[in-house]
C-alpha cells in the first residue's frame, strides 16, 4: 500500500518547502526579466531623448543656414542697388557736366558773333581807330571758330546715345532721338545726324 503522504506530496513539509523554493525562481526570474525590461525601456527613451536633441540641433543648423543665404542675398543686392545707384549719379553729373560746357561754349561762341558784328558796323563807320579794325576782326573770327570747334566735340556719352537712339527709332528720326536720349541735350537733329555718319558702324566691322 502507497502512503497518502507520497501520492499527496506537497501536503508534505519537503513538498510544501520544494513548492516555495519554485516560486521563489519564478520571482527572482521575474524580476529578473522586469529590470532588463527597465533598462530597455530606459535605453529607448534615452535614445528617443538623443534623435530629438538631434533633430532640434538639425533645425536650428537649417535655420542659421537660411538666414545667412537671405542675409547674402540681401547683401549682394543692396550692394548690386547702391553700384547701378552711383553709376547712375556718375552718368548724370557726367551729362550735366557735359551739358555746362557745352552751353558755355555756345554762350560764348554767340557773344563772339554778336562782337564780330559790331566789329564789321563799326569797320564800315570807319571804327579802325579804336583798334577793332582788320586785324582785330580776325583775330575774333579765328577765336569763334576755336569755341565752334569745340561745341562741335561730341563725348563717348553722346555717340553712344546717337546709335542707341538709332537702334530704336531708325534713321531719319533725328528729333525723335534728341528728344528721347537725355545726353543729347541742346543738340540739333541736324548735328546728330552728321555725327552718325562719322560713328555709324560699317559693314564687317566689329561692335
Amino acid at each position: 500500500r502507497i502512503p497518502h503522504d507520497a501520492v499527496e506530496g506537497r501536503h508534505t513539509p519537503e513538498g510544501e518547502g520544494a513548492s516555495v523554493s519554485a516560486l521563489q525562481r519564478e520571482l527572482t526570474s521575474a524580476r529578473a526579466r522586469e529590470a532588463k525590461l527597465k533598462d530597455k525601456v530606459k535605453s529607448a527613451v534615452k535614445r528617443a531623448r538623443e534623435a530629438e536633441e538631434a533633430r532640434g540641433e538639425a533645425e536650428a543648423g537649417r535655420k542659421a543656414a537660411e538666414e545667412a543665404r537671405k542675409a547674402a542675398v540681401k547683401r549682394v543686392a543692396e550692394e548690386g542697388r547702391k553700384a547701378a545707384e552711383e553709376a547712375r549719379e556718375e552718368a548724370e553729373a557726367g551729362r550735366k557736366a557735359a551739358e555746362k560746357a557745352r552751353k558755355k561754349a555756345e554762350s560764348r561762341a554767340d557773344k563772339l558773333r554778336r562782337e564780330l558784328e559790331e566789329m564789321r558796323q563799326h569797320d564800315e563807320r570807319g571804327a579802325a581807330a579804336n583798334g577793332r579794325g582788320a586785324a582785330g576782326r580776325q583775330e575774333r573770327e579765328a577765336e569763334a571758330e576755336g569755341v565752334l570747334e569745340i561745341r562741335s566735340f561730341f563725348s563717348k556719352a553722346e555717340d553712344a546715345a546717337i546709335l542707341r537712339g538709332v537702334e530704336r527709332h531708325g534713321l531719319a528720326k533725328w528729333a525723335a532721338i534728341v528728344s528721347e536720349e537725355g545726353e543729347l541735350g541742346g543738340r540739333s537733329g541736324d548735328s546728330i545726324r552728321k555725327r552718325y555718319t562719322k560713328i555709324r558702324p560699317r559693314e564687317g566691322e566689329e561692335d
